[in-house]
């Protein structure tokens, strides 16, 4: 709405854990949004530190992290939000919990890997982001998984099970808004 300017500072594959892809805090997206100056951060992560080669513990990972993939998660999404309200401009954090996964839209050789991750994303990683939001100073919780799913989320808002179209997005959007309305510390515009 009038009054806002939206700039996304997402990187692909991102992860909070460290020892894979692209950890987030590692991208130059992230000192992008560090050095932005924002007033409200949205913050989706988890999906893809729920691959079951990263959460279940089924490859090496270059981790200085002493514990499993799940404390580490835990960890980091906390040092996330306590660097993003550190900043000057002293941002709220939006903490959002990942879109459904359909594994049935994938190609049938991805199907029991997205299934994989889909039950480490509802079993653990998002229970694990609402504890995050929780206990972080200055984090709101948005519960995009939960809209999405209770809303007719269907695996044809993505592409491929996991990777949202266009129709996706604008449902994505639309709880976000909610979201920032809803809050009492935004103006309804």
């Amino acid at each position: 709405g009038d009054g806002w300017t939206a700039d996304a500072y997402a990187a692909g594959a991102a992860t909070v854990i460290d020892g894979t892809l692209r950890p987030y805090r590692r991208t130059d997206e992230y000192r992008s949004l560090l050095a932005s100056s924002p007033n409200v951060v949205i913050v989706m992560l988890g999906t893809n530190d729920a691959r079951p080669l990263y959460w279940d513990e089924l490859g090496e990972r270059d981790t200085g992290f002493e514990g499993n993939p799940s404390q580490e998660f835990r960890h980091g999404y906390l040092e996330l939000i306590r660097e993003l309200r550190g900043l000057d401009s002293g941002p709220e954090v939006l903490v959002t919990t990942p879109p459904p996964i359909y594994p049935e839209k994938a190609a049938e050789k991805r199907r029991e890997d997205l299934a994989r991750r889909r039950d480490n994303l509802v079993g653990q990683v998002i229970p694990l982001i609402r504890e995050v939001a929780a206990e972080a100073e200055g984090a709101t919780l948005v519960d995009v998984h939960g809209h999405m799913s209770a809303s007719g989320g269907s695996a044809d808002l993505t592409h491929d099970g996991v990777h949202y179209n266009g129709a996706g997005y604008r449902k994505m959007c639309g709880v976000f808004e909610a979201a920032l309305i809803a809050d009492q510390g935004f103006p309804d515009n």
